[in-house]
């Protein structure tokens, strides 16, 4: 099985140090990790990565559908590993194209299987993510990615 290049963007370096000690387990490669999305893209400057895993809300106080498009334009998958308790902000990261939520009280191998997914294109239907598109109304007008 080849490696999955990945990253994280988590205002909490314990999430980021807990997220890079599993990548070798679950047979991924960790190619950035940062508190914000600007520092991360310019860690990965010109390299492939094919999931990034963000929290919805950081510490320098952007938004998430910034966010999200960003990663998203520079040809990752994006992941939503939050707490997962602001609906809105969960709605706005899937209208930017983040392929699924996955709150932070599941268990690792979940996250692991949605990363996976996301790598090889499949629209994850768990749970969270279908509670958020079920009650988004203006869902039908999102800009889904490709994947």
């Amino acid at each position: 099985m080849d490696l999955v290049r990945v990253a994280i963007v988590d205002d909490h370096e314990a999430v980021r140090l807990g997220f890079a000690g599993s990548c070798e387990e679950y047979g991924f490669e960790l190619v950035g990790s940062a508190a914000t999305v600007p520092e991360l893209l310019e860690q990965m400057h010109q390299q492939d990565c094919a999931v990034v895993v963000t929290d919805l809300s950081l510490a320098d106080g952007s938004l998430v559908s910034e966010n999200v498009e960003r990663l998203v334009n520079a040809g990752s998958a994006v992941l939503i590993f939050s707490i997962a308790d602001k609906p809105s902000l969960m709605r706005a990261a899937l209208r930017a194209g983040a392929t699924a939520i996955v709150p932070k009280s599941r268990p690792m191998h979940e996250l692991a299987e949605a990363i996976r997914l996301s790598a090889e294109g499949v629209i994850i239907n768990n749970p969270e993510t279908s509670a958020m598109i079920d009650a988004d109304l203006t869902f039908k007008e999102a800009s889904l990615s490709a994947r």
